[in-house]
């Protein structure tokens, strides 16, 4: 009788042994959900997961105070066009860690995007205020206009949103929560509209 509970008992810490193991082992087969500012829990949407886990590793989480609004995937999956509630972003991967290839602040931006079309894919115009330049009197400024060129398949409705989201932004005055909700309500219809 007693070697059969020293053998129960040896049995039972391995069985623990291997349970703590084992969640090492686990590993997300999705990002988690994102939670909207407004604190609605809604339906789990992938590229908003995807965004948001984005947003905090840019940069080792220098830009994870801001809120994460919409991004898009630009040609390659290499790069991700980002539209937070401060800024816009322009992010690139390199061997796996995002970087900030450029960004500006909502002031910094002059006017809201033009959208064009070239040849299947639509794009985006963003025209930045000129920076003061130095040396020479500033003849030799550049061109300091950034071009967003959406992934083929984007339909004009979605290039549309990014640009109304982007002017009302601009010119929010501090009225963040109805550009959101004004926002999640074109997502919906947008996704409507493309069953």
């Amino acid at each position: 009788p007693t070697g059969g509970i020293v053998d129960f008992a040896s049995g039972t810490f391995d069985t623990v042994k291997r349970a703590t193991e084992v969640g090492d082992q686990f590993t997300r087969v999705r990002p988690a959900r994102y939670i909207h500012p407004d604190g609605v829990v809604r339906c789990y949407d992938r590229k908003e997961a995807e965004g948001q886990k984005i947003l905090i590793s840019v940069e080792k989480g220098r830009y994870s105070d801001d809120t994460y609004m919409l991004h898009e995937n630009l040609v390659t999956e290499r790069e991700v066009f980002m539209v937070t509630k401060k800024r816009l972003m322009k992010l690139k991967t390199v061997l796996g860690a995002w970087t900030v290839d450029w960004q500006y602040e909502y002031d910094k931006i002059l006017w809201p995007p033009t959208i064009l079309q070239e040849g299947d894919r639509w794009v985006l115009i963003i025209q930045p205020k000129e920076e003061k330049k130095s040396g020479l009197g500033g003849f030799f400024s550049k061109n300091t206009e950034k071009k967003v060129v959406l992934p083929e398949g984007t339909i004009r409705g979605s290039a549309q949103l990014l640009s109304r989201v982007i002017d009302a932004l601009i010119k929010c005055n501090n009225n963040f929560e109805t550009i959101f909700m004004d926002m999640i309500v074109s997502k919906n219809k947008l996704a409507m509209e493309s069953w």
